[in-house]
């Protein structure tokens, strides 16, 4: 995971701790802007505004995804970036 203005973070475990100590937003929407894939592999790209101890954040984000051999997908990596500052 490659969260805004943080070192990379690797593995579930510094992902997951990470992610608790997030702020919880109020409010979530995601808007995809890009799908594609070929084989088992594919990637993500949008936005995402939220609000966050009232005030609204805009994030632009991409992910790429893996196929799994049961069919379903798991995120392999993700990055995300503010386009204002976050709240702290």
């Amino acid at each position: 995971m490659f969260p805004p203005e943080q070192p990379a973070l690797v593995g579930r475990a510094a992902c997951r701790t990470f992610l608790e100590a997030f702020p919880r937003p109020t409010s979530f929407v995601a808007t995809i802007e890009d799908l594609e894939g070929q084989g088992s592999l594919a990637y993500m790209r949008g936005t995402v505004v939220a609000r966050i101890e009232d005030t609204e954040t805009t994030f632009t984000f991409l992910t790429i995804n893996r196929k799994q051999s049961d069919g379903t997908w798991k995120l392999v990596r993700d990055i995300w970036n503010t386009n204002a500052p976050a709240p702290h």
